[in-house]
């Protein structure tokens, strides 16, 4: 059976969802399979064996872009059989389901986080759970609850998570040192500060975050009546391109955990 001969005829549409906006050698079985994602080809293979006998096919994978990137397809095809019913050609169509896939993931993640929140007593217990379950998601190395207070230039980092063999961020560090105006007025408006590349923004002090470790991050501020109050931000220790759907999940946390640490801390006091 020529698995995906005719998947789109090396359309540039086809070619684009695999990475390759100039084209691709031509799609067949053997290099359909190349680009999926070696854990995910277990369920390709199956698919298609299944295909053989039933006639029709439709699964979901992650497949590997030249850059190294992962991305999800949804794939879907039918069989067509010789006289003699045998397999001889699938034709079918691949689709980019990735957006779909991070929403449905984001949100099964807000879930889990949302039932850790409820179901941990202390700030320390929420910050170290929490964080970790943060880490794993984003793959990053550390995470920082931070309470800002701009009248004594001050961020003081009591709560935070970091990966095993990972520099602590706990502390307090002063404002100016750590950034520069261009940063501070996008906290002071509310507006989630995203650095893919930490060593060459200006907003920033390079040297210092250098320092602790850090390469890239996403720090979201939260207000509290029109006031700079609080930040949560997730690092990772080399450059990044941060993805929308990360900013925009990071948001969501920030809101949710800073509300939960509210309650802890008073039913602490």
């Amino acid at each position: 059976l020529n698995l995906f001969t005719d998947i789109a005829e090396r359309s540039l549409r086809h070619d684009q969802i695999f990475g390759y906006p100039e084209g691709a050698p031509r799609w067949g079985g053997a290099i359909f399979r190349e680009h999926v994602y070696e854990p995910d080809r277990p369920i390709a293979d199956a698919a298609f064996a299944d295909a053989a006998q039933t006639g029709a096919l439709r699964f979901q994978v992650r497949i590997v872009w030249p850059d190294g990137s992962l991305r999800w397809i949804e794939a879907r095809g039918k069989v067509t059989y010789d006289n003699q019913h045998q397999p001889v050609r699938m034709l079918g169509t691949v689709l980019d389901v990735t957006e779909q896939k991070r929403a449905e993931q984001a949100a099964v993640f807000l879930a889990g986080i949302s039932e850790e929140l409820a179901s941990l007593e202390t700030v320390g217990d929420i910050m170290q759970n929490v964080g970790a379950k943060i880490g794993a998601h984003f793959g990053i190395f550390a995470c920082a609850f931070t309470e800002i207070d701009e009248a004594t230039d001050t961020a003081t980092v009591n709560y935070g998570w970091n990966a095993p063999g990972a520099p602590s961020l706990i502390g307090t560090y002063r404002l100016s040192e750590m950034a520069h105006e261009g940063f501070l007025r996008e906290a002071r408006a509310g507006k989630a500060t995203v650095v893919p590349v930490a060593a060459t923004d200006t907003r920033l002090n390079s040297e210092r975050l250098a320092e602790l470790g850090i390469g890239a991050y996403v720090n979201v501020p939260f207000l509290r009546d029109g006031e700079w109050r609080f930040q949560f931000a997730i690092h990772d220790s080399t450059a990044r391109d941060w993805r929308d759907d990360e900013v925009a999940l990071m948001r969501e946390l920030t809101t949710r955990i800073w509300a939960r640490l509210e309650r802890a801390r008073a039913e602490e006091t």
